[in-house]
């Protein structure tokens, strides 16, 4: 789940509650859990070194949640089966858990809980106040101290007067009142969520602004310039949400191997018109998704039928090994599911812009399965592939970087465009849209005040409407007969 959309996994209950069950089976094991006497120096070190390293040697927010989380775990299963059956304070000195039952960590633990639920609002804020995407060690000190201010008052007014008062009260009350907060929490949450989801869809559509001001891919043209003093569009707050809306239909495919994620989900078309004259399949990767605004504006207007089958990260390629990888298990699928809803044209991304300076290219094994694709009966329409970049531009534009600098660089690109080159299966289509990113020096992030990528790599939704006329004439010219 957290390769497919970190940000939400990271604090879902199913992608955390197995951490929690696991604390819980600690807790439960109590006293049982301990290690012999010989054992207990070693063992009680090495689950501390375990713990310390975490931040250090991972990065937290690729790999949490996840299977790796369980390092950190094993290290604090460790610490604790290697103390003393009565307390730490119980073994030697030259122990880890004598020195973690010392006064000053002990009063630690007394007041991590508040420390742990104030200092996640106050980094937000501090963020969000002082418009930065990363902290820096003075703005990490300040929201440590501050939050650790929080934490004693929080500990001394609400944490021990609670406690005083449950020891008093008869023990349903503090089911009754779990219950009472969880029922209020997540009402709180729920409207929360829902405002969040509302703000994320705030920027204003295409069609809704000036085409003057905000020319976009137009601007790229001869004779059209975008005008001065402008903010682009999405701004910052809502530029990194600007992605294709099928990634909220629940017919993505999720990425990797798992439980049948071999399987092919078909995200059906909500505007489909009754009797279709075309019907169009988007399919591979997000890069071929990410021109699914451009698509739908072109089926509403020509009254086409618009399919998408998208497995995350997976392009079209020969399924050479079903068994073993499922993205290969998806591929070979696709063809059967072609086979069965018969569009009449499949659009794919042609090639790859590696961001790291290596030659654009064609995936491996990507023309057999164009081929397998054209053999049951579609016409195969292929798109050359958009630039990419190793971090975020929508991270580089809020951290003050201009066009330019937070762009692509078009070194990848190939000269002649390897979609043009002899050898490939006969009857593919290609369209290219490279003039409309690149310029000779530069693919820049902001054209025709539009931000041009809302991640490292994807055009934004913006983008990709204001190059649906160019995309419409250049299909009009390498496909006419689809009109």
């Amino acid at each position: 789940m957290g390769g497919v959309n970190q940000d939400e996994a990271y604090l879902m209950t199913r992608t955390r509650f197995w951490e929690l069950g696991f604390g819980g089976l600690l807790a439960l094991l109590g006293s049982a859990l301990t290690l012999p006497r010989r054992c207990r120096g070693l063992a009680g070190w090495t689950g501390v070194v375990l713990i310390v390293i975490t931040g250090f040697i991972f990065n937290g927010a690729a790999l949490f949640p996840g299977p790796w989380a369980l390092w950190p775990l094993l290290g604090m299963a460790l610490v604790l089966a290697a103390a003393d059956p009565e307390g730490g304070t119980r073994d030697s000195r030259t122990t880890a858990t004598r020195m973690l039952s010392a006064r000053f960590f002990t009063w630690v633990g007394d007041h991590a809980y508040a420390l742990y639920l104030w200092h996640w609002p106050l980094l937000i804020f501090y963020l969000e106040v002082r418009g930065y995407s990363t902290l820096g060690v003075g703005g990490a000190l300040f929201v440590l101290a501050v939050s650790m201010v929080l934490a004693v008052l929080t500990h001394r007014w609400v944490e021990r007067p609670v406690n005083r008062a449950a020891a008093r009260v008869s023990p349903r009350a503090p089911l009754s009142m779990a219950a009472a907060v969880l029922l209020i929490g997540g009402s709180a949450s729920s409207y929360a969520i829902h405002t969040i989801d509302l703000q994320r869809g705030a920027a204003p559509s295409l069609a809704e602004l000036d085409p003057d001001d905000y020319p976009g891919a137009l601007a790229t043209l001869e004779g059209t310039e975008a005008p001065g003093g402008v903010d682009f569009i999405p701004d910052l707050q809502t530029l990194a949400q600007s992605r294709p809306d099928y990634y909220d239909w629940g017919c993505r495919q999720e990425k990797g191997d798992g439980v049948d994620r071999g399987e092919v989900l078909v995200c059906e078309d909500p505007g489909k018109p009754g009797d279709p004259d075309l019907t169009v399949m988007i399919t591979g990767g997000s890069h071929a998704g990410q021109w699914h605004h451009a698509w739908r504006i072109v089926a509403a207007e020509n009254n086409w039928e618009l399919l998408i089958a998208d497995k995350s990260a997976c392009v079209l390629t020969v399924g050479s090994d079903p068994e073993g990888n499922q993205c290969h298990e998806w591929n070979v699928n696709l063809l059967d599911v072609i086979s069965e809803r018969e569009p009449d044209l499949v659009f794919t991304a042609g090639t790859r812009v590696p961001a790291d300076g290596a030659a654009e290219n064609i995936y491996w094994g990507a023309p057999e399965m164009w081929r397998e694709i054209r053999d049951r009966g579609p016409e195969v329409l292929l798109m050359r592939g958009t630039p990419r970049r190793e971090d975020s531009v929508a991270d580089c534009l809020a951290e003050g970087g201009d066009a330019e600098a937070c762009g692509m660089d078009p070194v990848s690109y190939q000269d002649p465009n390897p979609l043009t080159e002899p050898g490939l299966p006969e009857d593919l289509y290609t369209v290219d849209m490279t003039e409309h990113l690149c310029f000779e020096q530069t693919c820049p992030a902001v054209i025709g005040n539009i931000a041009v990528y809302y991640d490292q790599s994807h055009l934004s939704n913006h983008y990709i409407e204001s190059l649906t006329p160019l995309l419409e004439d250049k299909l009009r010219e390498e496909m006419p007969h689809l009109f």
